[in-house]
């Protein structure tokens, strides 16, 4: 009941009162998945506030441990997972992040967030081969034209010019008035 009343406080912009009864709620049972979710969605939310740098931080570490209890006490809560994935990559934890969407992926194979997250991953750390090894493996009924971007800029920057001519073809052929794709392509 309390967690619904922070809940209810949340929603009405009363966050202090919030943050405080879900604190009350995890002091009582500190494995409330409950009560991690809805301070880690709370801390998440206050990242997109426009925060002066350090209470962006601070938020992020918040948000971080919560999401970190929550997928303890509940394992197999695939969608808090990719959000904890995100949230590592956030703060510059490329290994965790990665961990994170691999144990989604072992889990529920057909997780589009995890996969497109743990792909866009390899991209920004410069591991291509590891993008195109992910993207490869996805069977080419289930590729979508941001798939195909995703892995025809994994080959780009990998120099395989011509698999990227052709993967970008590809995306081209579902979206062909997509000028995000056409940019891309356009860039390699």
């Amino acid at each position: 009941l309390r967690t619904e009343l922070a809940e209810l406080y949340w929603r009405i912009s009363r966050v202090g009162d919030a943050v405080s009864e879900a604190q009350a709620v995890l002091k009582i049972n500190p494995d409330y998945a409950d009560a991690h979710r809805l301070l880690g969605h709370i801390y998440l939310r206050n990242l997109g506030q426009g925060e002066p740098d350090k209470t962006a931080s601070e938020s992020l570490a918040k948000a971080i441990e919560q999401f970190e209890a929550l997928v303890k006490v509940d394992p197999t809560d695939t969608d808090s997972y990719v959000i904890l994935g995100r949230l590592y990559k956030l703060s510059n934890q490329g290994d965790k992040a990665a961990e994170a969407f691999k144990k989604v992926l072992n889990s529920d194979p057909g997780s589009r967030d995890a996969l497109v997250s743990l792909a866009q991953l390899y991209l920004d750390q410069g591991d291509y081969d590891d993008a195109i090894a992910l993207l490869t493996n996805v069977p080419d009924d289930e590729m979508d034209s941001s798939l195909f971007a995703l892995l025809g800029t994994a080959y780009g920057q990998n120099h395989d010019v011509d698999k990227a001519v052709e993967t970008f073809d590809k995306a081209l052929a579902d979206e062909p008035d997509n000028m995000d794709l056409r940019r891309a392509y356009a860039g390699i």
